[in-house]
């Protein structure tokens, strides 16, 4: 890639991902590999809401890769937050399951861009 434009702090603020743009890509990056990326709390999955939201909603996005900083893409959820019943894994059973059922069902069905067809016919 080529004359990347960070977007993590330009378009809107992004702790959890780090986001660039490269012509008609958009670059999208867990960015917790001091836990592996892992889903650990419930900002990185609105951020990668808010992510998809933003490539549905600009033309100029074309395709969207998501990649993960560190040694890691993404560990699932963080077991020490379910271990210890914590942040998004919090609860009891029927908190905690209606949290897998909101939270992670961007994850659950398709999401990312809808618009087709991505070439011209």
């Amino acid at each position: 890639m080529t004359n990347l434009i960070d977007l993590s702090h330009n378009m809107q603020t992004f702790k959890e991902l780090r986001v660039q743009q490269d012509g008609h890509v958009l670059l999208v990056s867990l960015n917790r590999p001091d836990i592996h990326n892992a889903m650990s709390h419930e900002a990185m999955v609105e951020e990668i809401e808010r992510v998809c939201d933003l490539a549905n909603n600009n033309s100029e996005i074309r395709v969207m890769v998501l990649t993960g900083e560190g040694k890691s893409f993404c560990a699932g959820g963080n077991v020490k937050d379910m271990l210890n019943k914590t942040d998004m894994f919090g609860g009891n059973k029927e908190e905690i399951e209606q949290s897998y059922k909101t939270e992670f069902s961007v994850f659950l069905c398709p999401y990312g861009i809808s618009r087709s067809p991505l070439l011209p016919p």
